[in-house]
């Protein structure tokens, strides 16, 4: 502050002001800190009537690089998508960053300039390594002999109105209930030692690659944080206003969570807990799978007789497939060229995803849930209608076996190895089938 001739005015008062508080702040002494996004703001400078102002800009710097998965395990034969996002100091996305990668034995697995690992070798471990800049961060990949389960029931557990189930890379399981809470089971142990409470009506769960987090759909009617260390429910994100039911879930590469709705999917960011894009649908998304290397999520609509893919990167439908009657669970092959259709019309419907041309396989029961074996040889269908579960051959699409479980088998999983599968039963139980 200075006077006319240019003299400093001493203990002249002055004030600081910004005018996005989101990008920029001031304290009362003018010191300016960035606070989260990159963006312009204005901060005001005043005493008195006497005002000015000054342009900031923030710009990102990367800082750090976190792949989607610290470690994972592959089938011979197999690929996976890996996921990268490069942040900044207060951990927001980069976007548009360059990423490269290597593997330090491309005889086990290689990895494409885009991320796609694949598994080319004998069994072993390579380390993929992922760059930007300076930043570099290591991935682990073991290649393992994958199975799928023999189809006899190992186990029956009890658990009132078990719906959903996911099994963890570190074998963890936990299962939702309609009625608000989640068991948890460490296996070898058979048996669940400790419940979670989750207010809402719990159903789709999904684990990050890690383990480390899952996530459940329903939790305070939208869609619950879980940390398993802790084995406690850290957090909600609510559904924007207007829609109501969370019942499907997934984990795309990327680190978004998308959550099943009626009317619509959402695309939401678990650091930020912000719904970041609303797609919307014409009907309920009752279920929902990624495709193992390309940026689409495959959603059925029941009630709509219809199965929509999405394009996680525009979060925009890309296509749109008129199915038989009610279509449920859903999975995509681990090549990436057909998807498989449970229909409550008692049919499994193949969607070759180049063409777009369907079969259909009559499996004679209603179906719900659908989960495809880790080897990638055969597909489980629920039919809660039936008390049972149907094997299915993925290549012949013969039934090779038919499962007896009782009550209403919904939503189906299995662990990393394709040892066992587990089944949710709304009538009280979970069934572990090796």
């Amino acid at each position: 502050m200075t006077d006319e001739v240019g003299n400093p005015i001493a203990g002249a008062p002055i004030a600081f002001a910004s005018s996005d508080t989101n990008v920029v702040k001031v304290s009362d002494a003018g010191l300016m800190t960035s606070a989260g996004p990159s963006g312009g703001v204005t901060i005001s400078v005043s005493s008195g009537s006497l005002v000015t102002s000054v342009p900031v800009v923030v710009t990102q710097v990367p800082t750090s690089i976190e792949p989607s998965v610290s470690q994972l395990t592959m089938g011979k034969g197999t690929q996976q998508q890996l996921g990268v996002q490069v942040l900044d100091a207060v951990g927001a996305v980069i976007p548009n960053e360059t990423v490269s990668f290597s593997s330090d034995k491309p005889s086990i697995v290689t990895v494409s300039s885009s991320g796609l690992l694949t598994s080319v070798g004998p069994l072993g471990t390579a380390n993929i390594t992922v760059s930007s800049g300076a930043l570099k961060a290591k991935v682990v990949v073991t290649v393992a002999a994958i199975a799928h389960p023999q189809g006899t029931i190992a186990a029956t557990l009890p658990l009132g109105s078990a719906f959903g189930v996911a099994i963890s890379s570190h074998g963890v399981m936990y299962a939702s209930q309609l009625s608000g809470s989640l068991g948890r089971l460490d296996f070898p142990t058979l048996s669940f030692d400790a419940t979670i409470s989750a207010p809402g009506t719990l159903d789709g769960i999904v684990f990050n690659p890690d383990g480390t987090t899952a996530y459940v759909a329903g939790a305070s009617g939208g869609l619950g944080i879980i940390d398993v260390a802790t084995n406690s429910l850290t957090g909600t994100i609510a559904l924007p206003s207007g829609f109501f039911g969370a019942y499907s879930v997934a984990l795309s590469p990327n680190g978004d969570v998308y959550l099943g709705s009626g009317g619509a999917v959402f695309a939401m960011n678990p650091s930020t807990k912000n719904v970041d894009a609303t797609i919307t649908v014409p009907g309920t998304a009752n279920h929902m799978a990624l495709h193992p290397t390309m940026s689409f999520l495959y959603v059925s609509l029941m009630d709509a007789n219809q199965v929509v893919e999405i394009n996680t990167q525009t979060n925009a439908i890309a296509r749109t497939f008129s199915v038989a009657a009610v279509p449920q669970g859903v999975a995509v092959s681990l090549d990436g060229t057909e998807l498989y259709v449970a229909q409550e019309s008692g049919s499994l419907t193949i969607i070759n995803l180049a063409t777009g041309n369907q079969t259909s396989v009559n499996t004679g029961v209603p179906g719900f849930g659908l989960a495809l074996s880790p080897d990638g040889t055969q597909l489980y269908i629920a039919a809660s209608e039936a008390g049972s579960v149907i094997v299915v051959d993925r290549s012949s699409h013969a039934i090779l076996k038919t499962i007896t479980t009782g009550g209403e088998p919904r939503r189906v999983a299995f662990n990393a190895s394709g040892s066992m599968a587990a089944v949710a039963n709304d009538q009280g139980w979970v069934d572990i089938i090796e």
